[in-house]
Parts: C-alpha cells; structure tokens; sequence
C-alpha cells in the first residue's frame, strides 16, 4: 500500500484537471479539501523533515472534501519535535478525488489526472 502526504498530491497535480485546494476546517477539526481549485504551494511540498525508522499511530480519519465528510485510512508520523504528518492511502485519496491510480511492471505506481479512479 503507498501512502503519500496529501498536500504533495496536491502539489502534484496542480494546474491538471485533478486539482485540488488542501486546508483545514476550524470548525470540524479537520482537513478541508476543494476539488479543481488550484493548491498553493507551501514551500514543504516533496521534503521529508525526518528520516529513519519512525513509530507510527493510525487508522480512520475523516477529511472534508467540498464540505461532505468522507472517511479513509491514515497514518501518522512523529518528526523529532513531535510534529505529526499523516500520510493517506494513495488509491483512496484516487477514489475520493476523482483520478486514477495505477500500477504497470515497466512504470510503477502512477496517477492519471484525466481518467476517474477505476478499480
């Protein structure tokens, strides 16, 4: 199972037909997506601030997407301040928000921003 931080899909797929905003919602305590509203970029995107073997907590957590709660599998990662970074299953962050992810011996994982998620 490949699990991603959701603000690098963000990163990642912006300006394409799968993007999407990532914040957090005050009132419900929880990340807040927006599908097709561009992402803006943090400066964090694509680094890791820790290395190692690193303990872990997990399980289901519910993120807002276009104000609907929807839940999914998480893990949590602790840097070395105690700072938490959760990291989402990459084919249910597909199913969620609508691109496609998939697998190929020559390729490997990979996403398709212009295909809707298929099993």
């Amino acid at each position: 199972t490949n699990h991603v931080k959701l603000p690098e899909v963000g990163h990642v797929l912006n300006g394409t037909g799968a993007q999407f905003s990532v914040g957090y919602d005050n009132a419900s305590k929880s990340i807040a997506v927006t599908t097709g509203a561009a992402y803006a970029d943090t400066g964090t995107e694509m680094t890791t601030p820790y290395s190692g073997d690193r303990a872990y907590s997990g399980g289901a957590q519910t993120v807002k997407i276009n104000g609907k709660d929807v839940a999914m599998t998480a893990i949590t990662l602790t840097d070395d301040n105690g700072g938490g970074y959760n990291y989402f299953k990459l084919r249910d962050l597909g199913k969620a928000l609508g691109f496609n992810v998939g697998w190929s011996k020559d390729a490997g994982v990979f996403i398709e921003s212009g295909k809707p998620y298929a099993e």
